[in-house]
């Protein structure tokens, strides 16, 4: 998907040319550093760095405006009070796809010229968005196969990209082609499931993906393209944009809470209590005190999963429910943290998510939440 969405921001205003327009943006959501340097010198095009929520509103709006056929790539931090007031108009720019814009007493809207991408580590409004794709990226997970530096990579970016649009102006009837077919493909696969928007994004990206394998052919013959219909990938888009189309979910929380209930009484969750040694290796482990279940970040993973839910929407709506509790030592990954003790007695410091214990106690349906049932 981020190969495709690298191709569809040098063809942002050509698209909406061929009246295939790409009226949505994308957050890529992840709490590995390396993941997002890597991600923000991928999408950084022509000396361009990331929009920051913390600038001033002018500044923003105004680098928002000046990027054209290239990704209107924003660092989600917020350190400032201009974050918020920043991120409600970026949000509006999302929704109506214009940007507001003020010189001396006239205003004026003005579409925007570029694809919105995010980089991310916290959980904000802008993760929960339904005019936001949000690809949750796990470290752990995170396949960099390229061992470019800073310089190399806007180099080889900017000579691919000349190559690319060299190909897309000698193919645009091939283009259109491609667009067309995946326009069809994405209504007859819809089943009146998601807005009109996201069908059009859905055929945008299939009509891209037939139209990229004729250009890695033609330019790589040896080196055969990925293509969405291999490995499941164009069921993983569709549940993607179905997933942004829903926005959040009012009763997520509650959905949490019996998910979490249903891997803890599946084994697939270990609950760990606080003189109990503990062998933190264990990817689903969940500690247990008198007040809250501290989930690991791998087990708080586990549980979106089985939800197939993002970790940012999810974090949101336990926010919003009141159950996601302690003073968070990271406020970019809203964790906490928490002292355990290994299976040789030394002290651990574990980042987890504190969840409110209560929520988790149903009335006839216990769980093994007090020490002794374990011991």
């Amino acid at each position: 998907l981020t190969f495709l969405v690298y191709h569809a921001a040098v063809l942002f205003s050509l698209l909406r040319a061929l009246e295939h327009p790409l009226q949505i943006g994308f957050n890529f959501y992840s709490q590995g550093p390396e993941v997002l340097t890597f991600l923000k010198q991928l999408f950084s095009w022509y000396g361009d760095g990331c929009l920051s929520l913390d600038a001033t509103p002018q500044e923003f709006l105004s680098g928002v405006l000046e990027r054209k056929d290239q990704p209107v790539l924003v660092q989600s931090s917020w350190r400032s009070s201009n974050a918020a007031r920043n991120a409600t108009a970026f949000a509006q720019v999302l929704q109506f796809q214009q940007v507001p814009w003020k010189k001396g007493r006239d205003e004026m809207c003005i579409p925007l010229q570029g694809l919105p991408l995010i980089l991310s580590r916290s959980a904000s409004e802008l993760n929960c968005s339904p005019d936001i794709i949000l690809l949750d990226i796990c470290p752990e997970a995170f396949n960099k196969t390229f061992g470019y530096d800073v310089g190399d990579i806007e180099e080889l970016g900017r000579d691919y990209r000349l190559a690319f649009s060299k190909y897309v102006q000698d193919h645009v009837a091939d283009l259109v082609t491609a667009l067309k077919e995946g326009h069809t493909l994405a209504y007859s696969t819809n089943n009146s499931q998601l807005e009109e928007k996201h069908v059009q994004a859905l055929g945008v990206f299939f009509g891209l993906d037939r139209f990229l394998a004729g250009f890695c052919r033609d330019m790589a013959p040896a080196t055969p393209p990925v293509l969405l219909g291999q490995a499941g990938h164009a069921d993983m888009l569709a549940t993607l944009i179905g997933r942004s189309s829903e926005g959040a979910c009012i009763d997520l929380a509650d959905q949490f809470v019996a998910t979490a209930r249903s891997l803890i009484a599946e084994g697939l969750l270990h609950l760990c209590f606080h003189r109990q040694a503990v062998s933190y290796s264990d990817r689903g482990a969940v500690f247990v005190d008198s007040h809250h279940l501290a989930f690991t970040g791998l087990a708080f993973q586990l549980v979106c999963q089985r939800l197939t839910q993002s970790r940012p929407t999810v974090l949101c709506a336990l926010k919003d429910a009141g159950l996601l509790l302690g003073k968070s030592t990271n406020s970019s990954t809203s964790q906490s943290r928490i002292t355990a003790y290994n299976v040789y007695g030394v002290r651990l410091v574990v980042p987890v998510y504190l969840i409110k214990r209560s929520a988790f106690e149903v009335l006839g349906d216990p769980l093994p939440l007090d020490e002794e049932v374990h011991m």
